[in-house]
């Protein structure tokens, strides 16, 4: 199987068994959670659907549990679903996402300031639909602070105070 990267929100995948070769889009919701594999043509050959802490249900009522097989063993963020575990492999760490917690307390504490991230088993500062986690060890944009040197820039180019 050979993938890449089509656009921010779009895979493109190609299987290559044996003298065949498949060509499948793979498209993405706002978290990067895989949502919609299509065929070359276009036509849907399955649709996925998670919640906020990663729990596949049924696309198409958005509840309960997914009764089908995924395709391939990508889905929530784009990362590996173990699911004979019921696991998420996020690379650095596996998640739980019946638990919402990963498995293995993380190294640091990612944003002192915040009691909720003492607790270091927490997925993305209990904040699932704001932060994703792409490496397992720190969510991206989680704790950090606003650089004034960047709403400097902004009032000087656009005249807006902020």
């Amino acid at each position: 199987m050979i993938a890449f990267l089509l656009k921010r929100c779009t895979f493109v995948v190609m299987e290559n068994t044996g003298k065949d070769k498949t060509l499948r889009f793979i498209l993405k919701d706002h978290l990067g959670s895989w949502t919609t594999i299509t065929d070359a043509e276009g036509t849907v050959e399955q649709e996925l659907s998670f919640d906020a802490w990663g729990n596949l249900r049924d696309p198409e009522t958005w509840s309960g549990s997914y009764s089908g097989t995924p395709m391939f063993d990508r889905g929530f963020t784009g990362h590996e679903h173990m699911t004979s575990f019921g696991l998420i492999n996020m690379n650095g760490r596996c998640y739980d996402p019946l638990t919402s917690s990963f498995l293995s307390v993380d190294a640091y504490v990612q944003d002192p300031t915040s009691a909720q991230a003492f607790n270091r088993y927490a997925y993305c500062g209990y904040n699932p639909l704001r932060y994703t986690d792409p490496t397992g060890w720190y969510p991206d944009g989680y704790g950090r602070q606003p650089q004034p040197q960047c709403a400097e820039s902004i009032q000087k180019t656009t005249n807006l105070s902020l």
